[in-house]
């Protein structure tokens, strides 16, 4: 770092300190900032911007208790600004500044709804298309620094479409980290040889690059790995257990991470700051002893966060003083998960220490602003996620499964990146990025929407769901209600069923939440409704959302990132962080664990019993009683009388009833053939002969032997399932209510399968190297998995394969044959994979029974950008509806192809998907 940086670095800091102090003359201060960054500042605020014709909702939106603003206060590069009049000869780069009315909460001090209220107002009225809007609350301590991204603009104008606008911000408040904020906003200053001859669009240009999240999540990467890498070297001079030392050292900064989080939220003492305050403490007392690991940071995991009989043992650790025993009993009673003491804990305890030196590398503070604090306190935290249109320059929960997403299987230190990105294509492991995770999210609730709606609506469902700016969103609301299209939205969101079958951390879970939490919200508005958000968005993921992922770490964090999103609006009063429940749910029963593809038993295949066999209202009745159990149990009420175990057992129980239900059925089916095989009729000479013969007869005797392998095959599980005492996961037993319920299958099934070549595929449950012959034998059980998910396509009557997958499959060739198996007759697909399957050679198989089976909605290729920035992929979006039964059903159905020459964030918009709809075939 050369010595100029170092001073823009120092000046940032000492400015933004003062902006978030309780006093001062905060105009001599803004005016001080953008100074020394280079920029021409008025001698005084000049009079403020004319808003007499801004809308009511703008206006409504500007504090009156500042006595300055909304103002134009200083300009950059070659613009000619009018020192009294604050207008422009002609245009430049514009600071303006907008003081804002008071937020609603102290959580939330700054509306993000009027701050793109605002921007809107300003870019609609094109004199300040380059500008940095710096906002303020009334009392002038919290500011959001925020760059203007125009995400449309020559196909929106080509179309006489409204502007849209990406917001990113730079938060800067009394309780925010500054370590990112100053390093981000230190690059929008001006080198001294351009500062008076840069273009607005030069100045921007630096400003988009200063506010790009990307970077920032870059740093917090690099630095996540050198700390993780570290910590993993010191467990393995300790502990010969690599294995186990990559897993421990993920954990422990993952709990870490987490108090980071929740402390924003002052869940801990009443702290923004507790974990530093904790570790100057420890400091304080001990004097810095090599105890922190053992002896303040496990009381803090497994016993603050726990229930309050586990919480009060704290009280008997007289090393620490009270104040600090009273902070952790009364922190918040989370729920297990990321806190619970499992085996990695166990294993080896005792047998390994961490030293301070090591914490001291996350939590030591300074206020040297080039030497930088430690790691953790060298970011802001901040727990919401961004969405397409608005995002924040800061680590949110989103990081913490890219961090598990490119680490989980990277063991050595040291590693190149070629290196990293090898070991991540064996896993599969690629990121979806955020614009696309809600693309696909919106493409599948409108195709959902659409069936049960009906088509007529097409539009306006469009409309609806890919409504993101304010006013978009009033207008189609009302349309919407002008066609009384409300009340059966409002039902069909609330009983949609979402599953992501190999779920990572979560990604698409947490955009589905967000996106039914926003149309929830505008329903009940509708309907009559008024629930809280916090307890609109526990009801989508008590009733709405699943996943499954082969990975254990994946499932926690997944969890991990939904208790955080529900925590955003989570407001509770001091007394209710510490009661008899956990604040959070348990979701244990709602993010499975396990293979998703094969769910054998001693070569019996598990899976995909369900069947048109009518069962019986008891065990109908015990569905609905286990539906209203696991709901209880998600809420954590009764929790002394019904846990997990009970429930899984439970589970188990109504599967065998089922299976058994089904096999009297099939018994009942064979008798009855056989009966009518068995009648007779005389002949005109007095001989009997079969009542039935030719292809009647040939129909009998097939569908008898239909029945007959089928209940063989229910049979074989009942017993399978009773030589073990732990069941590996299966679709049909542990989401029993989905399969055997009414629905009988997810309504939308969404996500992006792991990308594994095929010479790579093993069973992903076997951590050891697996030979050839396993690695075939999985492969095996690959194929017989599709052929029971699809015996009416894959397999003869007599139970031979009749079309095979080819050996060169990927393993995301199966995932899709298996996710399109877990819809309802109703249900919407929708993926992001490689490609490759488009290839005729290589995808014939797929192609076929799509073709087929498979109503082919869309197909979107994107010329613009790939997917995955880290793969060697082309990627393609399939959007597709149910499979259908019948053999060939799907032939005269119209298949769209998309090729996108503009990049995802447009193709978020209604007209666009009409547009594609109403797309016909190229000549």
């Amino acid at each position: 770092m050369d010595h100029d940086d170092r001073r823009v670095l120092e000046h940032v800091q000492r400015q933004f300190e003062l902006l978030r102090r309780p006093d001062g003359d905060k105009r001599r201060v803004l005016a001080d900032l953008f100074t020394g960054l280079n920029y021409r500042v008025l001698p005084h605020f000049p009079p403020p911007i004319a808003n007499n014709e801004w809308s009511e909702a703008a206006r409504e939106a500007i504090s009156d208790e500042t006595p300055y603003g909304p103002a134009i206060i200083a300009e950059g590069g070659g613009g000619t600004l009018n020192l009294e009049s604050g207008e422009s000869a002609q245009p430049g780069f514009k600071i303006i500044y907008v003081p804002l009315r008071k937020g609603e909460t102290q959580a939330a001090p700054l509306r993000l709804t009027d701050e793109r209220i605002v921007v809107d107002q300003l870019m609609r009225e094109g004199r300040h298309p380059e500008a940095l809007i710096v906002f303020s609350d009334p009392q002038q301590q919290y500011w959001h620094f925020v760059n203007i991204r125009r995400i449309t603009q020559a196909e929106a104008e080509h179309r006489n479409l409204k502007k849209r606008h990406l917001l990113r911000r730079i938060a800067v408040g009394p309780e925010d980290k500054l370590g990112t904020a100053i390093r981000q906003f230190a690059q929008i200053a001006l080198p001294t040889d351009q500062a008076d001859s840069a273009t607005a669009q030069q100045i921007q240009e630096r400003h988009n690059e200063a506010f790009n999240v990307e970077q920032v999540t870059r740093d917090f990467f690099a630095g996540f790995k050198d700390q993780f890498f570290t910590l993993e070297r010191r467990l393995l001079d300790q502990v010969d257990d690599r294995e186990w030392a990559h897993d421990y050292a993920l954990r422990l900064l993952s709990r870490l991470m987490f108090i980071y989080f929740i402390q924003r939220k002052r869940w801990i003492n009443d702290d923004p700051d507790f974990m530093t305050h904790y570790w100057h403490t420890y400091l304080r007392v001990t004097g810095g002893n090599d105890t922190f690991f053992e002896d303040w940071l496990k009381p803090l995991f497994f016993s603050a966060f726990q229930d309050s009989a586990t919480a009060s043992q704290i009280l008997r650790l007289d090393y620490m003083p009270q104040d600090i025993k009273d902070a952790l009993r009364n922190a918040p009673y989370l729920n297990g998960g990321l806190f619970a003491k499992i085996k990695l804990d166990a294993d080896h305890e005792g047998a390994f220490r961490v030293e301070d030196s090591y914490f001291d590398e996350l939590l030591h503070t300074t206020e040297d602003a080039a030497q930088g604090p430690g790691f953790l306190e060298r970011y802001n935290f901040t727990i919401s996620e961004d969405s397409p249109l608005d995002q924040e320059v800061a680590v949110d929960p989103e990081m913490i499964g890219r961090v598990y997403e490119s680490l989980v299987n990277i063991s050595e230190p040291g590693t190149d990146t070629a290196e990293d990105r090898s070991k991540q294509r064996e896993a599969g492991i690629f990121y979806t990025p955020r614009t696309e995770i809600d693309l696909m999210c919106r493409l599948a609730l409108s195709d959902y929407l659409r069936t049960h709606v009906g088509g007529e609506h097409r539009d306006l469902i469009y409309q609806v769901i890919f409504s993101l700016e304010p006013d978009e969103k009033r207008e189609a609301d009302q349309e919407a209600a002008a066609h009384d299209l409300w009340p059966r939205i409002a039902e069909l969101l609330e009983r949609v069923t979402v599953v992501d079958p190999a779920c990572g951390s979560g990604s698409f879970l947490v955009g589905m939440m967000n996106i039914l939490a926003d149309l929830r919200m505008r329903s009940d508005d509708y309907v009559g409704r008024n629930p809280t958000l916090y307890a609109l968005n526990r009801e989508i993921v008590r009733t709405s959302l699943y996943g499954v992922d082969v990975m254990d770490w994946a499932c926690h964090v997944a969890e991990l990132r939904l208790w955080l999103q529900l925590m955003i609006h989570a407001d509770p009063q001091p007394g209710e962080l510490r009661g008899p429940r956990p604040l959070l749910p348990n979701l244990s029963l709602k993010i499975r664990q396990g293979d998703s593809l094969v769910q054998e038993l001693g070569g019996v295949n598990l899976a995909h019993l369900q069947s048109a066999v009518e069962i019986s209202q008891s065990t109908k009745s015990d569905l609905r009683r286990l539906r209203v159990d696991k709901l209880s149990f998600y809420d954590a009420a009764n929790q002394n009388h019904i846990q997990e175990a009970a429930l899984r057992a439970q589970e188990q129980n109504i599967f065998l009833r089922i299976c058994a239900e089904k096999r009297r059925k099939l018994q009942e089916q064979i008798e009855d053939i056989d009966g009518q095989l068995a009648l007779t009729n005389r002949t005109l000479m007095g001989e009997e002969q079969a009542a039935v013969n030719g292809s009647d007869r040939r129909r009998l005797e097939a569908r008898r032997a239909e029945c007959e392998a089928q209940a063989e095959r229910l049979e074989e599980v009942r017993l399978a399932i009773g030589r073990q005492e732990q069941l590996p996961f299966i679709w049909d037993l542990a989401f029993v209510e989905i399969f055997s319920g009414d629905s009988h299958g997810f309504d939308i099934v969404i996500g992006n399968p792991p990308y594994v070549r095929q010479e790579k595929i093993a069973d992903p449950q076997v951590k050891r190297e697996q030979s050839r012959d396993e690695r075939g034998l999985y492969k095996q059980k690959l194929q017989r998995s599709v052929h029971a998910a699809f015996p009416e396509y894959f397999l003869t009557e007599s139970g031979r394969p009749r079309v095979t997958i080819g050996a060169r499959s990927d393993l995301y060739i199966y995932f899709y044959f298996h996710a399109l198996s877990l819809l309802n007759p109703q249900g919407a697909f929708c993926f992001v994979t490689s490609n490759s399957w488009l290839d005729v050679g290589y995808g014939k198989e797929l192609q076929e029974f799509l073709a087929r089976q498979v109503p082919i909605h869309m197909i979107i290729d994107n010329q613009v950008k790939r997917s995955f920035a880290n793969a060697d992929v082309n990627t393609v979006i399939a959007l597709f509806g149910a499979a259908r039964r019948e053999r060939d059903a799907c032939l005269d159905h119209t298949a769209r192809f998309v090729m996108a020459q503009v990049p995802f964030e447009l193709l978020l918009h209604p007209v666009f998907m009409s547009e594609i709809d109403d797309a016909t075939e190229r000549a």
